[in-house]
């Protein structure tokens, strides 16, 4: 499965976001927000840690959903940070909340906790340390006030801490189908060669190092008979001895990335994480009481552009790209050059001259004999040699192609104090040693102190980074792939002119190179459930969308678990293309956000960016919240003076054609900026600066008003809780 967008749909006239004043709109549209103080602080996600966290790690806690939106209208939940689950009740004269404590959890968690409504009076209560737990929830009679009580308790075989990720009731089969994810340090040895400037004989050093890799679980349990466990009407702890049934696990996958997006019905689970997702190999076929039976595992197929996923590693399913054409560093005085040719080449093939002001670098014709020089170039030797001469193709191709004869320098050099090596070295591929040649140019510069921003003044390929010393270049090789990229083959995408694509205004320009990777790569798994089960991986690697892999923009918003179709963004140049899914037809593309992946380059800040159908008028809208920026004196009191942050809203343009007509979208479209949770409603919020504490999660909600109903965005900060209508 690609995802193709169709040419019907953008927008190539499009200029700009224009900005909504609500002082001078109608009062009836104008932003409104509402804040409440809470009962209690909300959970910290760093105090349930109970080690020291990784980057990975921290960076999915940054994402959790602590707010969850409930079934019911009017309600939504969250978990205090004295470990009470607690629901919100919205009254429908005024919006104000009302909190009522129903359950209590341990706060020493191990991974986050977690809830979900499965229907109007039952949620789903992760705990963190390896326990879901049914909740029913009723209302007193003659009396506001809502109680809960645990009807039933599920665990992995071992109580192995997770997180709830999503959850599904599954009407058929009267039980309830999980997404868990759980993280896993993976300790391996590494090895690490000596400086290929320094002595060739030194020995290796080796360590131990740890890799975080994510398991992502598929499970079912069954409803079966609910017994309540008592728990009083003020909320309390889970009382000793309840019964606790082990989840049937029926499918297990493994991820490098935590996985940011699980869409889920009574067939299909979709999986997104910014690595791929693979079957757990080391699993298959593993007879335990948490594996799935033997001949049960999904079938594993695969689509035109996909490689297979059993046995298949990170690496491998990533689009392959070739590394930078030479690597460089400075000092005040000089500037070395370094690059890598495949140990066909010989020293007498090169031909290298330097002036002040150019490079003149060229390989002399191969030999007609049958020692001379030769350049491998990918597909004209077994795969072996195809694998050994990759890394150093880019450099020998563009001295084939005369790209260095000549080049002009970024500023002057002396060419009497400049001078070229070469030696042959040997590197370490995945499973055997390889040589290379290394070309390296020692270049004087004519004015000291100077800054070079880059070795060549006409770049033809893209741009290569300084790097901190070219000797490394071996050892660096893979990190560096996110830098380089195909040249562009220009031509048309998906059938559109040049005319027809070119933006306008200020957008022909497009981004500069240090935005273009914004968004997050989008590795999508499709697991069918209904027999015959099959799993597909979808990684998208259509020209249209560049190199490398698709890049996500925003997430569906949560919100109440009604007939909302879920939504994805993916960047194509400039734009947000939006696609539904479609519980038969998979994922199609609906609408178009031009210039989205524009505005939201230069917010990088805006971590969390989400979108949701709106069901006022035709098209979505897209929220990033950006977090409040401290001064380290607001760091250090705990406050900050931006509040919850900024909210930016861009609404889709509206089709402007007449009934029957082509689509035709307006070249503008509204756009908003609000700042969240700056009010200070009391004297002791003024004396504390912001009143909100920053901002912890958002969901939307479907509130029944005396005048009808409307989605509302609901805002859970540290002390607060916000409500903001007539943005959705």
């Amino acid at each position: 499965m690609a995802f193709a967008a169709k040419r019907a749909l953008l927008n190539p006239r499009f200029e700009a976001y224009r900005l909504i004043d609500d002082d001078d709109g109608d009062a009836s549209s104008r932003v409104v927000e509402q804040s409440f103080p809470l009962p209690g602080s909300t959970f910290s996600s760093s105090s349930s840690a109970a080690a020291p966290l990784g980057y990975k790690e921290l960076k999915d806690r940054s994402r959790h959903p602590h707010l969850a939106a409930g079934a019911r209208p009017n309600q939504a939940a969250y978990i205090d940070g004295n470990g009470f689950v607690v629901l919100v009740t919205f009254e429908p004269e005024d919006l104000h909340p009302s909190f009522h404590p129903l359950h209590r959890i341990s706060t020493a968690t191990k991974e986050l906790p977690s809830l979900i409504a499965i229907d109007s009076d039952r949620w789903l209560v992760s705990d963190g340390n390896g326990l879901v737990s049914l909740l029913r929830t009723s209302q007193l009679e003659s009396s506001s006030r809502w109680t809960g009580a645990i009807v039933k308790t599920w665990a992995l075989g071992q109580q192995e801490p997770f997180k709830l990720l999503s959850a599904v009731q599954l009407r058929q089969k009267d039980c309830i189908q999980f997404v868990l994810q759980r993280a896993d340090r993976v300790e391996q040895m590494v090895t690490k060669r000596p400086g290929l400037g320094g002595s060739m004989g030194s020995s290796s050093a080796t360590w131990p190092t740890a890799q975080t890799v994510f398991e992502i679980l598929v499970t079912r349990i069954q409803l079966g008979d609910e017994v309540g466990v008592g728990l009083g009407a003020e909320g309390g702890d889970q009382a000793a001895g309840s019964a606790v049934t082990v989840m049937e696990l029926v499918e297990r996958f493994v991820s490098d990335e935590p996985c940011y997006f699980v869409e889920q019905d009574e067939a299909t689970v979709y999986l997104a994480a910014e690595a791929p997702i693979r079957m757990d190999p080391s699993k298959e076929g593993a007879a335990s009481p948490q594996s799935p039976p033997p001949g049960k595992r999904a079938k594993v197929t695969q689509e035109e552009d996909v490689s297979k996923l059993s046995g298949q590693n990170h690496e491998k399913l990533r689009p392959k790209r070739p590394p930078p054409p030479y690597s460089w560093t400075q000092t005040s005085e000089t500037v070395t050059v370094v690059f890598m040719l495949p140990s066909t080449v010989e020293k007498r093939n090169v031909r290298c001259q330097f002036t002040s002001k150019a490079l003149q670098l060229k390989l002399s014709p191969t030999s007609s004999s049958n020692d001379g020089p030769r350049i491998v170039e990918i597909g004209n030797g077994t795969e072996e040699e195809e694998e050994e001469s990759e890394a150093a193709h880019p450099a020998a191709q563009n001295l084939k192609d005369g790209r260095y004869a000549p080049r002009s320098f970024w500023a002057d050099t002396d060419p009497d104090g400049s001078v070229w090596t070469w030696e042959k070295v040997h590197g370490k591929s995945t499973e055997k040693e390889k040589q290379v040649s290394l070309l390296t140019l020692h270049l004087e510069k004519a004015q000291v102190g100077s800054r070079w921003t880059t070795v060549f003044k006409d770049e033809e390929e893209e741009e290569v980074p300084e790097t901190l010393d070219p000797t490394e270049l071996l050892d660096v090789l893979d990190g560096l792939e996110r830098y380089a990229g195909p040249e562009s083959t220009g031509g048309n995408v998906g059938g559109t002119t040049a005319d027809e694509t070119k933006p306008s205004s200020l957008l022909q320009d497009g981004l500069e190179e240090e935005d273009a990777t914004v968004g997050k790569p989008c590795f999508v798994l499709r697991m069918q459930t209904t027999p015959p089960s099959e799993v597909q991986a979808m990684i998208p690697v259509s020209k249209e969308y560049g190199p490398g892999p698709l890049m996500c923009l925003a997430t569906p918003l949560p919100f109440s678990p009604e007939s909302l179709a879920a939504k994805l963004v993916f960047k194509r140049d400039l734009d947000g293309i939006v696609f539904e899914q479609e519980p038969s037809q998979g994922w199609n593309h609906v609408e178009t956000l031009p210039a989205l992946a524009y505005v939201l380059a230069s917010k990088r800040d805006a971590h969390r960016t989400y979108i949701f159908p709106r069901r006022s008028t035709e098209g979505s809208v897209v929220l990033a919240f950006e977090n409040a920026p401290a001064v380290e004196e607001e760091r250090r009191h705990g406050t900050s003076s931006m509040g919850a942050g900024n909210l930016f809203v861009y609404y889709t343009p509206k089709n402007v054609a007449q009934p029957g007509q082509p689509l035709r979208y307006d070249n503008t479209s509204r756009s908003r900026v609000i700042r969240l949770g700056t009010r200070q409603d009391s004297k002791e919020d003024q004396e504390q600066g912001s009143p909100s504490g920053p901002l912890v999660s958002v969901a939307a909600l479907h509130l029944e008003t005396a005048s009808g109903g409307e989605d509302v965005l609901v805002c859970l900060c540290q002390k607060r809780l916000l409500l903001l209508t007539n943005v959705l």
